[in-house]
């Protein structure tokens, strides 16, 4: 089951109020895809968050490691009273984008990244991965309405596909602010991107007293 510690617990969600984003957590994952047996010089594991509850998830976990149980936990999103809103605070991806996939390398499983597409005036806050090379079906995936979110950081990379023998190169970062989440870009340099956190001056924050 999925931990949920809500920056602003439902129960305390005034349902006729404004908009209101509530954040949530995760300690739940499924297997996605790694790149075993691929020969790359690092080891990699993509983990799916598996939200509850309605929320719903912001991005695959990049786990540098093979290791069978992530120790991590990922937020999850949902939002409240904005259910007529022309402008909801969470949308889907318009489409998804492929950064890079494993063609030609020596991995036991074929996978792709892939860039969730947000619509206009929304941003997407983790990439995702998948077992072979189609795009993302039925994903429960929010893009986040630009003004809840701030521009983010990126830690040193976990993990790239150097030595793999792909047709393609890439290279994954965590995002700092956004547990259990990545960012991708198709060659091995610094990351050059934009990368998004949830701007929690704008989230509802629990009531101190």
């Amino acid at each position: 089951m999925s931990e949920i510690q809500e920056v602003r617990p439902v129960e305390h969600a005034d349902l006729g109020g404004e908009p209101t984003l509530l954040v949530g957590t995760t300690s739940t994952f499924k297997w996605v895809w790694s790149d075993s047996e691929s020969g790359s010089r690092r080891d990699v594991t993509i983990w799916r968050p598996q939200p509850t509850d309605g929320y719903q998830l912001v991005g695959d976990y990049a786990q540098g490691n093979y290791n069978k149980h992530p120790n991590a936990t990922a937020i999850t999103v949902k939002s409240v009273n904005d259910g007529n809103s022309p402008h909801p605070i969470l949308m889907a991806p318009q489409r998804y984008v492929q950064i890079w996939k494993d063609k030609g390398s020596r991995g036991k499983h074929n996978g792709a990244i892939w860039f969730p597409e947000p619509p206009d005036g929304y941003v997407s806050l983790g990439y995702v991965a998948t077992k072979g090379f189609s795009a993302p079906k039925n994903l429960n995936y929010a893009c986040i309405r630009r003004d809840w979110a701030r521009e983010a950081g990126v830690g040193p990379s976990v993990w790239s596909d150097a030595k793999s023998g792909a047709d393609e190169a890439v290279t994954a970062y965590p995002i700092i602010g956004v547990s259990a989440a990545f960012v991708a870009q198709g060659n091995y340099d610094k990351w050059v991107g934009t990368a998004w956190q949830l701007n929690l001056q704008s989230a509802h924050e629990p009531e101190l007293g």
